[in-house]
């Protein structure tokens, strides 16, 4: 669903376990309003809802490629639908990352997304 409030939810959540004392991974594994992150010396395009996170937490466990391991660049829905993308590599994708994040953390909240099919074509 999009604009239902899903990363207010998603940021009091985290705010909570924070306060706790607890160590808390962040993941949104399908990202579509992505931003520039200086990374390792290399400019990754993250969703934009883990940049404010890490920002607000940079304590979250997970890298910024693991909070955000698939980012949908203008014209992905195109290039799903023209089979230019491996449905099957991003899902794998997403599994890895989550499964890199988990061990570190006591709490991994995951973040789902809207549908890929607004304004994307």
């Amino acid at each position: 669903a999009q604009h239902h409030g899903k990363t207010t939810v998603t940021l009091g959540m985290v705010s909570a376990l924070i306060k706790r004392g607890v160590k808390v991974g962040y993941q949104k594994p399908v990202g579509q309003q992505t931003v520039p992150v200086m990374c390792g010396g290399a400019e990754l395009q993250i969703d934009r809802d883990v940049d404010i996170f890490k920002h607000v937490w940079p304590q979250l466990v997970g890298s910024y490629t693991d909070s955000s391991p698939v980012a949908f660049p203008p014209g992905f829905t195109r290039m799903v639908l023209d089979e230019q993308v491996s449905r099957s590599e991003l899902r794998t994708k997403c599994v890895e990352s989550f499964e890199r994040i988990l061990p570190e953390a006591e709490y991994l909240v995951v973040e789902g997304t809207g549908h890929i099919g607004v304004g994307s074509i």
